[in-house]
């Protein structure tokens, strides 16, 4: 950058005439600033927008799936025998629990020594055996009581064994005992002390068993009648689907009550937040979008409206009849019949009084309407419908099957109602499955009864709650590679890009401006320093010729 002299010459300021050029000259640059501000600020925008549907997405994903959707409140008459917790998707009912035994882990007392902190003797090894792994433990000569406990507590290969010490002084030559202890429970997990063992004094015949590993023993309502069920873990998880019992003493004399009984306590939770989520959407929305009269401030997105679009989409999904739901099957096949809609501002509302008078009408149907997947009906009794994936587009089916003279099923056929041509289907016996690449995807249904040498036609309805729906919008909206989200950020950082480009050309000629601008008033001030010198010279010559002429004039009167 060229240095100025800033007026030394001139008196004039030329950094204030540099800086007022320079200042015209920013003005477009300054615009660009500004507008790069404004998509920075409208990507921030974005995010928070997006971070709201990130919400909406994961409590959809908590209410799609049918099972997880059913309540229970689990309670037993006695908690310090058997208390017992529910999980979603348990079922009611009340059952009579028995409990002969608990389940417990080994445990080996040796008989001891006199000093913890004494040598055992000469280096050995003590091998036992836990869960099926047989460790041996190598002493040393020094090795005491104390350090025996750790190595084989620090054992990197330990099955699953605690060591520790009790000081109980049987005599004076066995006060300190070894205690070894399984941590798990159950009739796997015996302690054995292997006869590889060398160090004297703990051999086999050195240790009592003082209790043994045992599986736990319980009855539910009396079954089963003259035995047991057997677990091996006092925490019971896999007798009575979706609740888990903690057995915690014996009582079979006297048959502790738990019961599971609904419980919509949740799911109303659950769907409040729905709405009140979706509310701070369309609320957030609003206030970026549009424009505040009472301010002047306009929202960073007025005028935007895809994000209106995306709102539109999910509000789509919800308020209409849900797909694969028929008046004939389904008592609720909406969601403002179980008391979620949305009014005429756009405001989403949970009325909890209709929720409650559906779950009593028809508490399956509610539970189907919101989280339906993979369910479904036929208009025939004769022909099942088995199941449904994931990747079964909901929707209602055509089917036509083929019976010969025996009325076995010869051929198959499919097609989404709408579509014109039809997908042979897969027959195994009397099992159905849809085509792998169509939209009967996983589709299964099974024949009953069919015909004698004819052509049946059915028509198959798989379902899809709201929640389904909305999720499969979201997940579309949320891509992480294509998504209205990302596309709309990955919009704004090419414009912040192609505006920071441009800023930083104009920065340079800016830059470069400056530099020309210092140059040419260094190069009128060098200029006007040269010829202020050039005026000296000047006016000593002409003093010096005033002089001359002064001399001449005196010599000439005398």
């Amino acid at each position: 950058m060229a240095t100025g002299l800033a007026g030394v010459f001139t008196n004039i300021d030329t950094d204030v005439l540099v800086a007022r050029s320079i200042a015209i000259e920013r003005v477009p640059l300054d615009r660009l600033s500004a507008k790069k501000t404004d998509y920075e600020a409208k990507k921030t925008v974005v995010e928070t927008i997006e971070s709201r549907f990130t919400h909406l997405e994961d409590l959809i994903d908590e209410l799609r799936v049918l099972s997880d959707l059913r309540g229970v409140s689990v309670t037993s008459t006695d908690r310090d025998i058997v208390s017992a917790t529910g999980q979603a998707g348990a079922g009611e009912g009340v059952y009579q629990i028995e409990v002969n035994r608990l389940a417990t882990s080994e445990r080996h007392v040796h008989d001891g020594v006199q000093d913890e902190t004494a040598a055992l003797g000469a280096a050995a090894q003590f091998v036992y055996t836990y869960n099926g792994q047989t460790r041996t433990i190598q002493t040393a000569a020094t090795t005491t009581l104390e350090d025996l406990v750790g190595l084989i507590n620090n054992d990197a290969g330990n099955p699953g064994v605690k060591a520790s010490i009790l000081e109980y002084e049987v005599d004076a030559s066995h006060v300190y005992h070894l205690v070894l202890a399984g941590t798990d429970t159950g009739d796997d997990y015996d302690i054995t002390i292997d006869a590889g063992t060398t160090l004297t004094g703990f051999d086999a015949s050195a240790w009592t068993e003082t209790l043994d590993a045992v599986d736990a023993q319980l009855r539910v309502d009396g079954y089963p009648a003259g035995t047991w069920i057997t677990r091996s873990s006092n925490s019971v998880t896999d007798v009575i689907p979706g609740v888990t019992l903690e057995l915690k003493d014996t009582n079979a004399a006297s048959p502790v009550t738990v019961s599971s009984t609904r419980s919509t306590e949740q799911l109303k939770t659950d769907l409040g937040n729905l709405a009140s989520i979706y509310n701070g959407i369309v609320e957030t929305i609003d206030a970026y979008t549009g424009y505040d009269e009472d301010t002047g401030n306009a929202g960073a997105l007025q005028g935007d409206s895809t994000l209106y679009g995306l709102v539109t989409r999910v509000r789509s999904a919800l308020t209409g009849a849900q797909t694969g739901f028929t008046s004939d099957n389904d008592t609720f096949m909406m969601a403002s019949q179980i008391g979620l809609e949305i009014d005429r501002d756009g405001v989403m509302e949970f009325d909890t009084s209709t929720f409650d008078d559906a779950v009593e009408s028809d508490y399956s149907s509610v539970l189907e309407v919101i989280g339906a997947l993979g369910q479904g009906s036929t208009d025939n009794a004769n022909l099942q419908f088995s199941k449904a994936e994931s990747v079964t587009e909901a929707g209602t089916y055509d089917v036509e099957i083929d019976y010969d003279g025996g009325g076995g099923i010869t051929a198959a056929r499919i097609r989404k109602q709408g579509e014109t041509t039809w997908n042979d289907a897969t027959v195994n016996g009397t099992t159905i499955s849809g085509m792998v690449t169509g939209p009967e995807e996983g589709l299964v249904l099974d024949v009953l009864t069919g015909g004698t040498s004819e052509t049946i036609s059915y028509e198959v309805n798989v379902k899809k709650g709201f929640a389904g729906a909305v999720y499969d919008v979201l997940d579309e909206i949320m891509d992480a590679v294509d998504g209205a989200f990302v596309t709309k950020k990955n919009q704004i950082d090419d414009a912040v890009e192609d505006l920071s480009d441009q800023i930083e050309t104009l920065e340079d000629r800016l830059l470069d401006i400056e530099e020309r601008l210092l140059a040419k008033y260094a190069r009128m001030e060098t200029l006007l320093a040269q010829y202020d010198a050039q005026r000296g010279a000047f006016e000593a010559m002409f003093a010096s010729l005033d002089a001359m002429n002064n001399n001449s004039s005196s010599s000439g009167t005398r």
